[in-house]
């Protein structure tokens, strides 16, 4: 897949793919790095009796090459930009 072909998926997945994710999740996201992921961490974890006081780190290299592609687009439903994906 070339670059171009990677970066129009990325514009048709993005928007409604990133509306989904956990507010607490910082890797490969638009606006968010390792450093604001530690900054939240940190906030949380000073506060008086922090209710969490555990960190997940999981490193899913190569995870997204194995996706089942007729899967991914039922998951996709009706989305407008879900026919960007079939090109």
């Amino acid at each position: 897949m070339t670059g171009a072909c990677k970066l129009w998926h990325l514009g048709a997945l993005e928007p409604e793919w990133e509306a989904r994710f956990e507010p607490k999740s910082y890797g490969f996201r638009p606006g968010r790095g390792c450093h604001d992921a530690i900054g939240a961490i940190y906030s949380t974890l000073i506060r008086k009796n922090p209710q969490r006081v555990w960190v997940l780190d999981a490193d899913l290299m190569a995870a997204f090459d194995r996706i089942d592609h007729e899967r991914l687009m039922a998951a996709l439903g009706t989305f407008p930009a879900r026919g960007l994906v079939r090109q």
